[in-house]
């Protein structure tokens, strides 16, 4: 009996160090599965950072473009308006050169 015993406690030790390695297997597995994760995440964290930095650069190019047309709008403005004012000037001046002639 003695002998029986101890030969199923080898048996179940044997079987211990097989679950063991089964495990231990996996384990490389999911740790190389993870490996390869955190590999990935590097490179997309990598390529947003890019792409964030290609959105902040077309932002402020777009804010350029805003304060460009602002500005020119302005100008524009106030070039129709001395237009505008010269134009009076110049008939205001005309009909006093008109009325002048004239007598």
């Amino acid at each position: 009996m003695e002998d029986d015993a101890l030969r199923k406690l080898k048996q179940r030790i044997t079987e211990l160090k097989k679950a063991r390695h089964d495990v231990n297997t996996l384990l490389h597995e999911v740790r190389a599965e993870q490996l390869a994760k955190e590999e990935e995440m590097h490179k997309l964290s990598r390529e947003l950072d890019a792409i964030k930095s290609k959105v902040d650069q077309k932002e402020q190019l777009v804010s350029q473009f805003d304060k460009t047309i602002s500005e020119s709008e302005k100008a524009y403005s106030k070039i129709i308006e001395n237009s505008q004012l010269l134009l009076s000037a110049l008939d205001r001046e005309t009909q006093s050169l008109k009325g002048a002639s004239t007598k």
